[in-house]
């Protein structure tokens, strides 16, 4: 019984940050997660508030988020309507695809894996539709429905949906504001946080080899 308890304990998924709308709140509570966005930014020219704000439109920052099942008669379950899932909400064949261009498995319920396949997808994205870096609602747009729906037009007349997009362009510019308040803070923070690992690592390896060498005395 209590492995059992143990083992759900290990893949329980964790929280979702305090203060969602808060980019610098995020990033002082999940220090990793700047670390990791700051890559994903980096590595394919998508800025991490814009990352930060499709991910947080796409699963409130769960990671174990799903769509709404379908039930009948008010209490029998009925399947999902995708396969979306995780941070990211990606279905099974792009998250696939994706998996394919970095050349490793990945989890959708990973945070930096997930902040790599927005930044990944967003790039994409730009590069076939000829959408600007500037216009995030299109970018939300066409992330939602991906090139081919987004070309066919799946997305004009949905309310609904033109609203998200709105959301998600104001949340990226207010996340855009907050971080430039606390990017300085944070660089500090990771890099002590790197030096104290670096020192600690440093420090054990020493020790084993002077455990070693006295051994063999």
């Amino acid at each position: 019984m209590l492995l059992a308890s143990a083992a759900v304990w290990m893949w329980r998924s964790p929280p979702p940050p305090r203060e969602p709308t808060d980019l610098c709140a995020i990033y002082s509570e999940r220090l990793s997660w700047y670390r990791d966005s700051r890559s994903a930014a980096r590595r394919w020219q998508v800025p991490e508030p814009m990352l930060l704000a499709i991910l947080a439109q796409e699963s409130s920052l769960r990671a174990d988020a799903r769509p709404p099942r379908r039930w009948f008669l008010g209490f029998i379950p009925g399947p999902r309507p995708s396969t979306a899932f995780g941070y990211a909400q990606v279905v099974d064949a792009t998250w696939t695809q994706f998996e394919s261009e970095i050349g490793r498995r990945a989890s959708r319920r990973r945070f930096s894996d997930a902040a790599q396949f927005v930044g990944w997808y967003v790039s994409e994205l730009r590069e076939m539709l000829g959408i600007p870096a500037a216009d995030v609602d299109r970018l939300y747009l066409a992330y939602h429905e991906g090139p081919g729906g987004f070309s066919r037009g799946s997305h004009r007349g949905n309310v609904s949906l033109a609203r998200s997009a709105e959301q998600v362009a104001r949340r990226a510019a207010r996340f855009t504001a907050q971080l430039a308040d606390c990017r300085a803070t944070l660089d500090r923070r990771l890099l002590w946080r790197t030096l104290r690992r670096a020192a600690a690592a440093t420090g054990v390896a020493i020790a084993v080899v002077l455990a070693l060498w006295w051994r063999r005395r």
